[in-house]
């Protein structure tokens, strides 16, 4: 099916807007991925015994606080669900949450490349209807 000019200028848009959002949603995804490595190295850090830290609440502001491997922490599981787990159980529920985060990550780049293929074609599409507006140059 042949489309016109116009249509294939309106899907070109279509198409950049789609991949505009897909590249943000890679972005936040890469960006929780980062987070979630950091904080499985934290906790994997923690020493065995109670030990004195600072804990940051944002915007440059620490807490005094202690930690250990041995205590209980609170884990959000999603829809605003806080449970207590211990750290080893915190560490597994991370490593899931990346593993399902990486198909997220790799289905994401797949569309991301369908999207680029489609820009590419619409645009070629747009360049030759251009072209046979123009129709023959005269060179003279």
């Amino acid at each position: 099916m042949e489309i016109s000019l116009e249509q294939a200028i309106n899907l070109l848009r279509v198409e950049e807007a789609k991949t505009q959002d897909l590249s943000d949603r890679l972005n936040q995804a890469i960006a929780l991925m980062s987070e979630l490595k950091i904080a499985k190295a934290t906790l994997e850090n923690l020493p065995s015994k109670n030990t004195e830290t600072l804990l940051p609440v944002g915007g440059g502001v620490f807490v005094p606080s202690s930690a250990s491997r041995n205590a209980k922490i609170l884990v959000n599981i999603g829809s605003g669900v806080v449970v207590e787990k211990t750290v080893d159980e915190a560490v597994k529920f991370l490593d899931e949450r990346a593993k399902n985060l990486d198909k997220t990550i790799k289905e994401i780049s797949k569309l991301l490349g369908q999207s680029a293929r489609n820009r590419d074609v619409l645009k070629s599409k747009i360049n030759d209807a251009l072209r046979s507006r123009q129709g023959p140059t005269v060179v003279g």
